[in-house]
């Protein structure tokens, strides 16, 4: 929440797991993992002023995953 619109994320550090997305405007990770396993990532938000915020996250897989 918060800042100007638009705002734009994107992945700064790490990789999401295969088969996940970024939408780059709305900040949502969506799709289907294809692997277990832990992934650490950051992300970067900035808003129409240029003012950015960073978030880590750990993504935590774990199965039956899809086929």
């Amino acid at each position: 929440t918060g800042g100007i619109a638009p705002r734009t994320w994107r992945l700064l550090r790490g990789r999401l797991p295969r088969g996940l997305r970024l939408d780059r405007q709305l900040g949502l990770v969506y799709g289907s993992p294809r692997r277990q396993g832990i992934y650490g990532v950051t992300f970067e938000v900035a808003d129409a002023l240029g003012v950015r915020f960073f978030t880590r996250l750990v993504i935590d897989i774990r199965g039956p995953l899809p086929s």
